[in-house]
């Protein structure tokens, strides 16, 4: 596999879970004498890589790629600016009557974030919000240009930029490198931002792709397979040294289900001995969560010492502004819940909540009443600072990517299958939708390198045998926008 990176020769490499990718990337950057760029999207891979691969390789992330080509440590404080709906109708001078200034400048601002991540050249309808009554279209349109050229327009100024902004620019402007490279190592590459991807169809050296098809978790940021569409030779790595055959099985089970299953099953080692549902656990449990409340209810209900991947920062100001508003303050620190005048307000928004922190509350408030304060700070008090320390860590599958923990048990909020299929058959989730769910159960079940507890979930998709997706494919299996995947 390791090979001099020659002209015209790009490559693409599939690699399973745990099947020593980071290591065949490092022989490769070894192999070449030339300087070399690897990328990733995840800045703890990038630190990685920068700590054990050669000098000749320089390791970014893609946007600290573009941080540096377009000189954003001049401008830096622009990053730190709010930019929230609100901040868009004030931009704007928003004035509306049939609709409030910041429902408008919500619908702007989602427009322009669209627009940043794809790679498309220009602002267009496929980045208006779904489900936009057409009425809105052409203001929103309008409104998405306005606000566009007026942030990159005054680049010296104080108005706010997000990172995806600077990224997009980049992307704009020809998305140059840094410096003459020999090729680019393309890690993570199911889960293309589709602006860097376009970006990286700009270079003219070869690039290695490599990534994981059931992998590919992060749809519900717009990311895009790159496997799927890049025209290379292709190799695979199918041997994994993160566990051992009987995890492996419960994987290939898992991922039978997808619509678009791995051509090659992984294999797990025979050296290391994993045991599926242990009745006594003998290393310390990572819980593997599906949603954000799914995490937060169970780091709430743990005992002992914890570490929550990711951080409790979103549960702990939510508690606190619950507390402010039932105290008859408003919580203008918490922004999920500054809107709110008071408690009653805030419990009449959360029973048609749509917001996913909303609806995180209503779950927590229904749990814990006004006991939600006593118990966050109890949590508090049993943090440890990493998984090793802790008796138990908590994490959402979306966050467990790319980690590897003793034993692992898969939390209670994962769809089981015969609900999934419902879904797609009813329309309120797309086969892409339904895709997902089975690559994050996949995720989470090859985290754990020797134990590993399955919830009803998994039980239900290792014993059923895989269906066509003729079976619970809709007629007409258009957009569903019910589910969109993301960690709730």
């Amino acid at each position: 596999m390791a090979r001099k990176i020659a002209p015209e020769m790009p490559l693409k490499v599939r690699a399973a879970a745990g099947a020593g990718k980071t290591s065949m990337l490092q022989m490769i950057a070894e192999a070449e004498e030339g300087p070399l760029l690897y990328l990733s999207y995840s800045a703890k891979l990038v630190e990685a890589a920068a700590s054990s691969f050669p000098k000749n390789v320089d390791c970014l992330t893609v946007h600290s790629l573009a941080y540096r080509v377009m000189k954003m440590k001049e401008v830096h404080n622009r990053l730190n600016r709010p930019f929230t709906p609100d901040v868009v109708a004030n931009l704007l001078s928003i004035e509306r009557r049939d609709v409030t200034a910041r429902q408008m400048g919500g619908w702007i601002q989602e427009t322009v974030r669209k627009f940043c991540q794809g790679g498309e050249g220009c602002i267009e309808q496929s980045h208006l919000p779904t489900g936009l009554e057409e009425t809105f279209a052409e203001d929103v349109l309008s409104g998405a240009q306005e606000l566009w050229d007026m942030l990159v327009g005054k680049w010296d100024s104080n108005l706010p930029l997000e990172h995806d902004m600077y990224l997009k620019l980049w992307h704009l402007r020809g998305a140059r490198l840094t410096r003459r490279y020999r090729g680019i190592l393309m890690d993570e590459c199911h889960d293309s931002n589709p602006v860097t991807l376009d970006a990286m169809m700009f270079q003219s050296i070869p690039i290695t792709w490599v990534g994981d098809e059931p992998q590919s978790i992060f749809l519900f940021r717009r990311a895009i397979n790159a496997l799927r569409i890049i025209r290379a030779p292709e190799y695979f790595l199918t041997q994994s040294y993160r566990f051992g055959p009987p995890v492996a099985e419960i994987a290939n089970k898992v991922v039978a289900h997808s619509p678009n299953p791995p051509p090659r099953p992984v294999v797990g080692y025979a050296a290391i001995e994993s045991v599926i549902n242990p009745s006594e656990p003998k290393h310390p449990i990572s819980v593997v969560c599906r949603s954000n409340a799914g995490l937060i209810m169970e780091a709430l209900a743990s005992t002992g010492s914890l570490h929550v991947v990711g951080g409790v920062e979103q549960l702990v100001s939510l508690a606190r502004g619950v507390e402010m508003l039932s105290n008859g303050h408003p919580a203008v620190n918490v922004p999920a819940l500054s809107r709110f005048r008071t408690y009653d307000d805030m419990m009449e928004a959360i029973e048609d909540a749509k917001d996913p922190e909303l609806r995180i509350l209503s779950k927590l408030i229904d749990r814990y009443g006004d006991q939600l304060g006593e118990a966050v700070s109890s949590l508090e008090k049993r943090l440890v600072n990493s998984i090793e320390a802790a008796e138990t860590s908590v994490m959402s599958a979306h966050r467990s990517k790319g980690l590897t923990v003793p034993g692992a048990r898969l939390s209670d909020d994962f769809t089981g299958l015969s609900d999934l299929h419902d879904r797609v058959r009813s329309g309120r989730m797309t086969l892409e939708q339904y895709e997902q769910e089975i690559n994050l159960m996949y995720v989470a079940v090859t985290r754990p390198r020797y134990e590993l507890t399955l919830n009803d979930a998994a039980t239900e998709m290792v014993a059923t045998k895989p269906l066509p997706v003729s079976a619970y494919k809709p007629a007409d299996s258009g957009s569903a926008a019910e589910d969109k995947g993301g960690p709730t």
